[in-house]
């Protein structure tokens, strides 16, 4: 097998690389315990970065499923330099190789051929028949986590068993909670949790979040103002320090790109204005009992689909994932992420905000009835696919001179019975 070790920043004239071989997994992986080493043979440029190309010893076809750890070392200056161990095998190349979007029928026949001629090999000589190269394997990786063997990947057979394994506490000082899977299911609450192998799959560690938070001058609440790690399912807490957590300061989580949902807790007074602007991964938004939502809170979420509030708000209302003042009066967010194509304004809506249904794209009818007295300015730009129904016959007077800027078709008067004219006498 050929490995490339990237080498900037080491003068090669000096500094001699190697790649060191092991066979089989070690408690550390240092000079002078490896099975084998080899310098490079040639360099090449991969992805545009300068790399040293090696060459490991012969696999026999009996040993197409035989892991090969290895890593790279280099002693600059008297202290031992090393890369991060990598394992691989042939059949990791072969899954990987198939995994191609391009690969023809001939390659596919060679690969699996290929894994047949090593079963076959192992079959004859009787050599880890318990593991033979063409039986189903799959690929489990772990975030935040190793498997039995300190790796945050492994290949196992078929109902195998596979141990994850996590810090209780990560480096951040986060607490660990629970291990979930890629569909965001929890699946565990234990730091290290057997299951057994089905289909290839990824696991997280998922650990509390850890946020930034700064004391009133009168020690009576905290303020959220940034943060240093989060989970991709946000919670707002109603405690920190047994003090509780008022509000979320004016851009505290802005352009984070990793949080899929918030959920804030009851007590929260306030978010501050673009708290959350650019969370371009953000679905869904539970406000709870929140009083005040700044300007831009959710500006440019364009995954969001869903904005709920709690029954019992008194300031804030939703229908269908749309926020709106109390009792449906005002129209403040409609999520751009929703995929509906046609919205009805419900007929207690008086009032559309500024910006309330910017930058949708997806959305292409929208009817607004009569009742209808004020829109803002911005409300439909860049609503590239949308058609406006109108049912006021011409433009009010509340309404902002700029709330279509981006030009989207309108139809004054829909709903409107047609006047039907006298008859002449």
């Amino acid at each position: 097998m050929l490995y490339a070790v990237a080498n900037d920043g080491f003068d090669r004239t000096q500094n001699q690389i190697q790649l060191l071989f092991w066979e089989s997994e070690q408690t550390e992986y240092v000079i002078g315990t490896e099975k084998s080493s080899v310098t490079t043979l040639k360099s090449a440029t991969l992805k545009g970065e300068s790399c040293l190309v090696f060459y490991s010893h012969g696999i026999a076809a009996k040993e197409m499923n035989d892991l090969v750890y290895c890593r790279a070392y280099v002693e600059v200056d008297g202290v031992a330099v090393y890369s991060d161990v990598v394992k691989y095998s042939v059949v990791d190349y072969v899954y990987e190789m198939r995994q191609k979007p391009d690969l023809t029928e001939k390659q596919k026949t060679m690969f699996t051929e290929m894994l047949d001629y090593g079963a076959a090999a192992q079959d004859l000589l009787g050599y880890r028949t318990d593991a033979f190269a063409n039986a189903t394997y799959y690929t489990v990786t772990v975030e935040n986590g190793t498997l039995e063997d300190g790796f945050a990947y492994g290949r196992y057979a078929v109902n195998a068993e596979a141990t994850l394994t996590a810090p209780m506490v990560d480096a951040d000082g986060s607490n660990f909670l629970y291990w979930e899977n890629s569909a965001g299911e929890e699946i565990g609450t234990t730091n290290k949790l057997e299951l057994s192998v089905t289909k290839n799959e990824t696991y997280t560690a998922v650990y509390e979040d850890k946020l930034i938070y700064e004391l009133s001058d009168d020690g009576k609440y905290y303020t959220i103002i940034g943060y240093v790690n989060v989970s991709d399912h946000l919670v707002i807490p109603e405690r920190y320090n047994n003090i509780k957590v008022r509000y979320i300061a004016e851009g505290a989580f802005k352009n984070l790109t990793s949080i899929v949902s918030v959920t804030c807790s009851s007590v929260l007074n306030g978010i501050g204005s673009r708290a959350f602007e650019g969370c371009t991964s953000l679905k869904q938004v539970n406000l709870s009992l929140v009083r005040s939502i700044g300007d831009y809170a959710f500006y440019g979420c364009s995954a969001l689909e869903e904005i709920e509030v709690d029954v019992n708000n008194t300031v804030y209302d939703s229908l269908d994932g749309v926020l709106y003042y109390e009792n449906l009066s005002a129209l403040l967010q409609y999520p751009i992420g929703k995929t509906t194509e046609v919205f009805i304004l419900p007929e207690e809506t008086t009032l559309i905000a500024g910006s309330a249904i910017r930058n949708c794209k997806t959305l292409k009818e929208i009817y607004i009835g009569a009742q209808v007295t004020t829109i803002g300015e911005n409300a439909f730009k860049n609503c590239t696919a949308l058609t406006i129904y109108c049912g006021a016959s011409e433009l009010p007077n509340g309404w902002d001179a700029n709330w279509n800027p981006s030009g989207c078709p309108v139809v004054w008067g829909y709903g409107q019975e047609p006047e039907i004219p006298e008859e002449p006498e």
